[in-house]
């Protein structure tokens, strides 16, 4: 689940829980005695769940049904930037995809996103049909089962200003790790997650702690002050 009330954060979190999980399953594959059977059963069922040899970047499959839900919704859909809707929506389909996995957003207080959420576990519970099948549009609520999207579908990353490149250059500690094989398409996308979202975040924590330096000058000034008038 990946909160999307702290959107500079969804990035790191999504990358660090889906690896996560699939270091688990492996590890759960290992500890039965390295039964080969055992992990092809687990892929010939995750396969059933695909639509298409495009369902993913074809290296970092997940062994196991796994959702991206990207959580409060309602405190995301109205930000006044639209390009912070288009930037997040394309990042994590560019994630979900390269991890063979699906997406939602949800909002409690919205029935349809909710129910959306049950129609997808009862999906890879019972296999039932999934209505809507599909919903790419980064002004709405996302729902992008798995095996629904695809490269061409995807696009690219949006272009960076100079003045983008620029702050990356001097901050690019703050950009995630893809590793490597495939999942080095998605250095671009991560990389405009950061200028839009991380770069946001530093701006407004620097902010606060200026604010605040000023508030503990001010006080120590008038404490000084009043010192100053004591006999």
């Amino acid at each position: 689940v990946l909160d999307l009330s702290e959107p500079e954060n969804v990035l790191r979190d999504a990358i660090a829980f889906l690896r996560a999980t699939r270091e688990c399953v492996e590890s759960c594959i290992v500890s039965s005695g390295g039964d080969s059977s055992l992990a092809q059963r687990v892929m010939h069922r995750m396969e059933a769940f695909y639509r298409s040899d495009e369902s993913s970047g074809g290296e970092i499959l997940s062994p196991v049904p796994v959702v991206l839900v990207g959580a409060k919704y309602d405190t995301f859909r109205h930000r006044p930037d639209l390009d912070e809707n288009r930037v997040m929506a394309l990042t994590l389909r560019h994630v979900a995809y390269y991890f063979g996995c699906a997406l939602l957003y949800t909002d409690a207080f919205d029935g349809e996103t909710m129910e959306n959420f049950r129609k997808m576990l009862s999906f890879f519970a019972d296999g039932t049909a999934l209505r809507p099948s599909q919903q790419l549009d980064a002004m709405r609520a996302l729902f992008v089962p798995i095996g629904s999207d695809s490269r061409e579908k995807l696009g690219s990353a949006p272009n960076l200003t100079r003045d983008d490149e620029l702050w990356l250059e001097k901050n690019r500690g703050v950009v995630p790790s893809t590793g490597s094989g495939n999942m080095h398409d998605l250095g671009p996308v991560f990389e405009a997650f950061c200028v839009v979202f991380v770069r946001a975040a530093m701006q407004a924590s620097a902010r606060q702690g200026n604010a605040a330096l000023k508030e503990v000058r001010y006080l120590r000034s008038t404490e000084l002050e009043s010192a100053s008038g004591v006999e």
